[in-house]
């Protein structure tokens, strides 16, 4: 009996439109008669996705305000505009945390290089 192996055929879903369905022949062994079935994934109530992004800017030893052709700064500027405009450009996305942190060298007072860490992380939130 000469039946055909088993295929699957998934289509390419649009982001928020979750409708996948499989479309799966099966040959009955007996007859190879072609038969079709079609599955569906339950329905979400809510549609929750993640979008995440990290960038790491650089400053000049002492400062914080941010140089935007400064060494890496101007490809790590525009990963942070990527990861913003996907939320500018949908309108069923929401923002719910938002993570700014600032760093400074060990070198140097403590009092200091805190102030340097609150004040570069406060200057990208200026800057955003």
């Amino acid at each position: 009996m000469n039946c055909l192996p088993m295929c699957v055929v998934v289509p390419t879903a649009k982001k928020k439109k979750a409708m996948l369905s499989l479309s799966v022949p099966i040959w009955n062994v007996t007859s190879c008669s072609r038969l079709l079935l079609f599955v569906s994934p339950a329905v979400e109530a809510v549609k929750n996705r993640a979008e995440e992004g990290r960038a790491y800017l650089d400053f000049p030893v002492n400062q914080t305000k941010i140089y935007p052709e400064y060494r890496r700064n101007p490809s790590e500027l525009e990963k942070i505009k990527a990861t913003v405009d996907v939320v500018k450009n949908d309108a069923n996305t929401q923002i719910t945390d938002i993570d700014i942190t600032g760093y400074a060298s060990p070198e140097g007072r403590y009092a200091s290089n805190a102030r340097l860490a609150q004040g570069r992380a406060e200057a990208l939130k200026k800057n955003m």
